[in-house]
């Protein structure tokens, strides 16, 4: 017997406009792709929030910030477990998760904010903190505090640079914030062992043709994945 591979899509809506209650998801819904049969189905969520950021999926389970409504801190990080699909709450300290990039750090759920308490090194930071979440079940986080290279913030924009992820090895990428003075593009990559950083330009992208780059952090791409989209 052939086990197909297969792949969900989570959708959520929400009111494109309200606060508090009125923000949050109302319809939860999956796609199941490579089972032959493309058609959305209803789930439920028993977490009222909706969604602060991008999510991050790590090891089948996703993750994203969330405003949560009736939770002790509203602001807190959202799970979505993608084989029971089911949702949970992960517990961390609010103001730590305010401002915050979510990275995968060594196949670890991790933040990552600069001492101005954003993910954006600007100038004048010094250091950053990287939480790793060591054990989801007990809500258990270690907590590592790095101190700059000097040399990297000699380089450092006007307005800063944005924090985007880490790279399997374990290096955090940077990459220049939207107003960047025209120029080639190019992304750091910042060593945390070692405490240091290397610049790599990305050739055929002027920021003065481009308002906002998105960098995707350890893409690589299956040209075999289009077989998953057959419904027959």
């Amino acid at each position: 017997m052939i086990r197909l591979r297969q792949f969900k899509l989570l959708s959520m809506t929400r009111r494109s406009s309200g606060t508090g209650i009125r923000n949050v998801t109302e319809e939860h819904q999956i796609l199941t792709l490579g089972n032959g049969k493309l058609s959305w189905r209803m789930i439920e969520c028993s977490i009222p929030h909706y969604p602060l950021s991008d999510g991050i999926c790590i090891n089948g389970v996703l993750y994203y910030r969330a405003a949560v409504i009736g939770f002790a801190g509203k602001f807190t990080i959202v799970c979505f477990d993608i084989r029971s699909e089911k949702f949970k709450l992960i517990e961390k300290e609010e103001n730590t998760v305010v401002g915050a990039v979510l990275v995968n750090y060594k196949g670890k759920l991790a933040t990552l904010r600069s001492d101005n308490q954003m993910s954006v090194f600007s100038l004048g930071s010094k250091s950053f903190d990287l939480c790793v979440l060591e054990d989801a079940e007990k809500h258990e986080w270690s907590t590592h505090t790095y101190v700059l290279t000097p040399s990297l913030t000699d380089i450092l924009p006007l307005n800063g640079i944005d924090i985007k992820g880490v790279t399997s090895t374990g290096e955090i990428v940077l990459s220049p914030n939207p107003g960047y003075p025209p120029g080639p593009f190019y992304l750091v990559y910042y060593n945390l062992e070692r405490n240091t950083f290397i610049e790599v330009e990305i050739q055929g992208i002027d920021l003065s043709d481009h308002h906002k780059v998105h960098p995707f952090i350890d893409h690589v791409e299956d040209v075999k994945l289009g077989g998953v989209f057959k419904t027959a």
